[in-house]
Order: structure tokens, then C-alpha cells, then sequence
């Protein structure tokens, strides 16, 4: 998110230097720091609205296509009831660490 702002607010603020010099009017100064520094706050900020809405209409989608058809049903077999586990790996680093 942060790297995806600081692109976008340098080609905000280059694309709006572009623009001043195309009118030969200067632009005031809010526009500079609303679409260039502003859109490292703004777009973050945006995405996360935008992706919780689009979490939402699309959980209302699929409860209701579920209610429609039955849902999924799963079902599980267990086949080896006395099956040990797995070891846990130990904790130790892959390579050891260098010596200073």
C-alpha cells in the first residue's frame, strides 16, 4: 500500500506540474498535496473500503445462491484412528549464525 501511494502521488504531482505549465497558470498549492502526498493516506485507505464492500456484497451472493441450491455438504472418513503424529521439527536455524 505504501509503495503503491508513493508511486501514484509522484505521477499525481508530476502530471499536475504538467498541467500548470499547460494552462500558464500556476495551480494552487492544495492541489499538489490533495492528489500527490494525499494519496498515500487516501488510497490505502480506499482499498480497504472498496475491499470490505466487495467481501460483503459477495457473502451475500453466496449465502444466498447456497440457500438456493443446499450449500455444500463434506463429508469426513476417518481411516486411521491410531496413527501417531507427526514430530514437530525442532526449533533450531536451517544454517547457524556467523560469528563477528
Amino acid at each position: 500500500g505504501l509503495l503503491l501511494g508513493a508511486f501514484t502521488s509522484s505521477l499525481f504531482m508530476i502530471g499536475l506540474a504538467g498541467a500548470g505549465a499547460a494552462t500558464r497558470r500556476p495551480l494552487p498549492p492544495m492541489f499538489g498535496m490533495l492528489f500527490g502526498a494525499g494519496s498515500i493516506i487516501f488510497f490505502p485507505i480506499f482499498y480497504g473500503v472498496i475491499g470490505f464492500v466487495m467481501t460483503l456484497i459477495t457473502t451475500i451472493i453466496y449465502n444466498w445462491l447456497a440457500g438456493l441450491v443446499g450449500g455444500i455438504q463434506w463429508t469426513v472418513e476417518v481411516t486411521n484412528a491410531d496413527a501417531t503424529p507427526l514430530p514437530f521439527p525442532d526449533a533450531s536455524p536451517i544454517s547457524p549464525p556467523l560469528s563477528s
